[in-house]
């Protein structure tokens, strides 16, 4: 499967397509039938792989821990500089 090279390209391969098939067919993203049917489980197959490697945690919840641990490097920051300046 290629990058997409726009609205005129087929979505698997990135064959250029021709005006007729993008006006007046309905695999107007796609050189055809079988193409589209590739890309669809190969999309399919990106999305299952995603979540089941994906983190279990939540977005919010990564957001929490980032902030967390932004408090603490600097605390641990306006800590350091205390001692030296003492």
């Amino acid at each position: 499967m290629q990058k997409t090279h726009g609205l005129s390209h087929c979505r698997f391969c990135g064959k250029k397509l021709s005006a007729l098939r993008m006006l007046f067919s309905s695999e107007s993203e796609f050189c055809g039938k079988l193409h589209r049917f590739e890309y669809a489980q190969k999309q399919n197959e990106l999305g299952l792989a995603r979540l089941l490697e994906g983190d279990s945690r939540t977005a919010a919840e990564n957001r929490w821990e980032q902030c967390a641990r932004k408090i603490q490097s600097t605390e641990n920051s306006e800590l350091v500089s205390s001692v030296a300046n003492s």
